[in-house]
């Protein structure tokens, strides 16, 4: 009896620490996660462009096309109430900065008259584009449909001040940190907040 107590208990530490989250600093779920594509307009003119990078850096290629875009835009930069989701996870994946995060979400709205896309993808196996990273912190939009999905970037912003709101906390060493996953209200697309290589 004696014997078999220590192989209990490594039986037990390994089924613990199986059951613990994968680290993961990529997509959610180790799944990787393409560039974003966004499309929309940047002028007054109607001009169309699609283009493809994070949210900081097609707002920078925004304003290179005009340089006016945020006066022209400017109600697309504001923050509106997260009513668009049913359903928040927290404490998932890996935390991310919150003070990073809402940079991005900022550049979100900053762009969120346009279309943010998310490649195909099935449930359990979501199709994800990475919409904004620095500083090891990361938004994704993943999409369980098994066609392209085109939301406007206003809600995903939405929806990850919504993770920001219900999931950040303050940890030991004062660093302000958020992570979580949250779902449009038909459960075709989410969008998480997780810690990136970026």
């Amino acid at each position: 009896m004696k014997l078999l107590i220590p192989y209990i208990l490594i039986a037990g530490q390994v089924a613990f620490a199986l059951s613990l989250p994968a680290d993961s600093t990529t997509a959610p779920q180790g799944i990787g996660a393409v560039e974003l594509q966004w499309q929309g307009v940047i002028d007054n003119n109607g001009t169309t462009v699609t283009l493809t990078g994070t949210a900081e850096s097609i707002f920078k290629q925004i304003i290179a096309f005009n340089p006016n875009y945020e006066q022209e835009r400017g109600e697309g930069l504001t923050r509106r109430d997260p009513i668009n989701s049913d359903s928040i996870l927290c404490n998932v994946f890996n935390p991310a900065d919150t003070n990073v995060i809402d940079q991005g979400i900022s550049y979100l709205y900053g762009i969120g008259d346009g279309l943010c896309r998310a490649p195909p993808g099935v449930p359990g196996n979501p199709g994800c584009s990475r919409v904004s990273c620095s500083y090891n912190s990361g938004i994704f939009l993943c999409n369980d449909q098994n066609f392209e999905a085109q939301i406007p970037c206003r809600l995903v912003a939405d929806n990850a001040l919504g993770i920001v709101r219900k999931c950040g906390y303050t940890a030991a060493n004062g660093a302000h940190l958020t992570h979580g996953q949250i779902w449009s209200f038909n459960h075709a697309w989410n969008v998480v907040i997780n810690a990136d290589s970026c």
